[in-house]
């Protein structure tokens, strides 16, 4: 089990290094353009595509609160109902169990490639 996961995370890492050299063909112009250095536009760019992959990887309503029916006269009945549903949810679900499978944060093969991949853009503008 632990070796899949090494092999999965280091095949990941290998193909994040592709995006590596697309970022840097992808800066070339933008710098160009806007009149900024290079090593400028690569740390954006870094940035950019890890803070997305991320925050495109949650799903989920971990909590079951939504703030819909605030300043409304039955706002705590519709939170108490919804809690209880969520509760019961749980409980026939296993979700504490299974946690793992419940989890609010999916991290695909191909997320954390491109998570790796803006986090080498990263450490890339940092050493040129």
């Amino acid at each position: 089990m632990i070796n899949q996961v090494i092999k999965k995370l280091s095949l990941s890492l290998i193909l994040s290094i592709i995006f590596v050299p697309i970022g840097y063909l992808i800066a070339i112009p933008i710098s160009n353009y806007f009149h900024d250095s290079i090593k400028d536009v690569i740390f954006l760019e870094g940035l950019a595509t890890t803070l997305i992959t991320l925050f495109c990887t949650i799903q989920g309503n971990p909590s079951a609160i939504n703030i819909l029916g605030l300043g409304d006269h039955t706002s705590q009945f519709n939170q108490h109902a919804n809690l209880e549903a969520t509760r019961s949810e749980r409980q026939f679900t296993n979700y504490f169990k299974n946690f793992t499978n419940h989890s609010v944060v999916k991290l695909t093969l191909n997320s954390l490639t491109i998570v790796f991949g803006g986090i080498l853009m990263i450490l890339l503008s940092m050493f040129l």
